[in-house]
């Protein structure tokens, strides 16, 4: 009786250290997702602004060009929204 008593013991302790060193790689595994996420996060960041300095200087440089891009881009827009929808019924 005590012998079945000290192996369940046994088995309790283990399971424990077993469950114990699950959560220890979870938990070492959620921090390096999170220092992942947060270095793409960093990098995005970085490239949206490279991006947004080369748009503004592309603008400053041609302005007259950058509005007729911006007044063609409206145009088709607006042609394109407005245009009826087809009925495919028949």
């Amino acid at each position: 009786m005590s012998t079945k008593i000290a192996e369940k013991s046994s088995d309790q302790k283990n399971l424990r250290q077993a469950a114990q060193d699950f959560s220890d790689k979870t938990k070492s595994a959620g921090a390096a997702g999170v220092n992942v996420s947060r270095v793409a996060y960093r990098n995005l960041q970085n490239a949206a602004a490279d991006c947004t300095r080369k748009t503004d200087r592309a603008v400053r440089g041609n302005p007259y060009l950058a509005l007729a891009a911006v007044f063609c881009t409206g145009l088709a827009l607006g042609f394109f929204m407005s245009r009826p929808k087809r009925d495919d019924e028949d």
